[in-house]
Formats: structure tokens, C-alpha cells, sequence
């Protein structure tokens, strides 16, 4: 999945980031500054990319291809 890291910008990690973190959509929106339609934007996106339909998968393939750790941190 070496592709997915030439797809995937910094608003995205950000979002993978605060995800983990704080799990709220809501939390996400305040954090990284974007509006509900951009964050749902930016996660079918990342869905689409991994293959997922869900938060909590798009956050375990971001962690198993090592965007991101565990604690939230951007690799």
C-alpha cells in the first residue's frame, strides 16, 4: 500500500490523528478546523483509499500501514 502515502495530505493525518485521540467527529471538527461536510469529505476519501466503511477500520489501517501510532501520533 506504499501508493496510499502519495494520496493521503496533511489535513488527512490530522484528522487520522485526532481521531484516535478523541474519537467525536464533533472534537475532530474543533481540533483540525474543518466543517462536518470536510471531515466527511476527507473520511470517504480515506475510506475509499483503504478499502474501509468505518472509523475505527480506516484508524487500524492507518496504524497497520504506519501513518499513524496507537497514542495518535503522526508517523
Amino acid at each position: 500500500m506504499s501508493f496510499v502515502g502519495e494520496e493521503i495530505d496533511d489535513t488527512d493525518k490530522l484528522i487520522l490523528s485526532s481521531l484516535v485521540r478523541n474519537g467525536v467527529r464533533k472534537a475532530i471538527m474543533d481540533e483540525v478546523g474543518i466543517s462536518d461536510r470536510a471531515l466527511r469529505n476527507h473520511l470517504n476519501k480515506l475510506g475509499k483509499l483503504f478499502g474501509e466503511n468505518n472509523d475505527i477500520k480506516i484508524i487500524m489501517t492507518a496504524i497497520n500501514i504506519g501513518i499513524i501510532d496507537t497514542h495518535g501520533n503522526i508517523l
